[in-house]
C-alpha cells in the first residue's frame, strides 16, 4: 500500500551523468567546444531503452548539451553482431562512447573494442552499472583503466559512509566495499528511513509509519546528495551523481571537486566541433 523511493529515476540518473560528462569534457589540456560527437551502446531491453529515451529527452531539453549523438547501437544480451556495430562506431571516430550496460555485456563490449584496436577518448557509463564493478576491472585489467561512470555513490566525506566502510572492512576484509557503494549505501539509507520514522512514531501501523516517513527530513546521510525528504508521490529527488574513474584498480570519485578522492586522468580529444 505504501511505496517510497529513495533512489533516482532513469531520467534523473541520466541528467546527473550528462552534467558530470559536461564537466569532464571541459577539463584537461585538450578541452574542446560542446557538443562533442558521441555514440551510445545500450542493451536492447526495458532497462537499456529507458536509459536511451532518457538520454534523448535530456539532450533535447538542454540549452548546452555536452554531446551530439552520431548513432545509437542497441544489442541483445548475447550479441552476435557486436563486432560489426563496434566497427561502425569506430569509423565514426566519436570523442565519447556512452555505455548503458550491465556487468557481463560491459566486459564483452569493451573486449571487442580492444580487439578492434579502438578506444574512444572518453568512455562513460551514464548512470548504469558495469564499468565500475570489480569483475569488470579484473577482467579487463589495463583496458578498464580510466573508464568513467556517473552514478549515485557513498559520499566519501560523510561520517556515516566512513562508519559503514569501517564496519564492512572488519567483516569482509577481502571484498572492498568501494565496489558495492551503490547497493550498500542505498540499502543502508532504506533502513535509516525506516528507523527514523519508527523512532518518531513507534508503531507497527502502516498508515502511521507512512505518514511519519512523509513528514521526515534526514539531513545526515551516507549517499551523496541533499537531505532525504519524500514528495507526495513517495519519491526523494535529492540525489547527486558523482563521477567515478577507475584508478589504481578501483573506482575513485573525481567529481564534484568537493568530494574528489583523486584528480581525473583525461585523454586528448579532437578540437574541432562536429558538423
Amino acid at each position: 500500500r505504501f511505496v517510497f523511493r529513495n533512489f533516482p529515476t532513469s531520467r534523473e540518473l541520466v541528467r546527473g551523468a550528462l552534467a558530470r560528462l559536461g564537466e569532464v569534457l571541459q577539463m584537461g589540456p585538450a578541452a574542446a567546444p560542446s557538443p562533442r560527437p558521441a555514440v551510445v551502446f545500450h542493451l536492447d531491453d526495458e532497462f537499456g531503452r529507458a536509459y536511451r529515451e532518457a538520454i534523448d529527452a535530456e539532450l533535447a531539453a538542454s540549452g548546452d548539451p555536452p554531446v551530439k549523438i552520431l548513432e545509437t547501437f542497441a544489442y541483445a544480451r548475447q550479441p552476435r553482431d557486436l563486432p560489426a556495430r563496434v566497427r561502425h562506431a569506430k569509423a565514426l571516430a566519436p570523442d565519447v562512447a556512452l555505455l548503458v550496460c550491465r556487468l557481463n555485456d560491459a566486459i564483452v563490449l569493451v573486449r571487442e573494442m580492444v580487439h578492434q584496436g579502438w578506444m574512444p577518448p572518453t568512455l562513460l557509463g551514464p548512470g548504469s552499472p558495469g564499468l565500475y564493478e570489480a569483475q569488470f576491472i579484473r577482467a579487463l585489467g589495463a583496458h578498464a583503466r580510466h573508464a568513467l561512470s556517473a552514478v549515485p555513490w557513498l559520499d566519501p566525506t560523510s561520517p556515516l559512509a566512513e562508519a559503514i566502510e569501517r564496519a564492512d572492512a572488519a567483516r569482509r576484509p577481502r571484498e572492498p566495499l568501494v565496489f558495492q557503494s551503490i547497493n550498500v549505501g542505498a540499502t543502508f539509507e532504506a533502513m535509516l528511513v525506516a528507523a527514523d520514522a519508527f523512532a518518531r512514531v513507534p508503531t507497527a501501523d502502516g498508515l502511521a509509519l507512512a505518514t511519519a516517513i512523509r513528514a521526515g527530513r534526514i539531513a545526515e546521510r551516507a549517499m551523496a546528495g541533499g537531505p532525504i525528504r519524500f514528495d507526495d508521490s513517495g519519491h526523494c529527488g535529492a540525489h547527486e551523481s558523482v563521477c567515478l574513474q577507475n584508478l589504481g584498480g578501483r573506482p575513485r570519485v573525481v567529481l564534484p571537486a568537493r568530494l574528489a578522492q583523486a584528480e581525473p586522468v583525461l585523454s586528448a580529444r579532437r578540437a574541432e566541433a562536429p558538423a
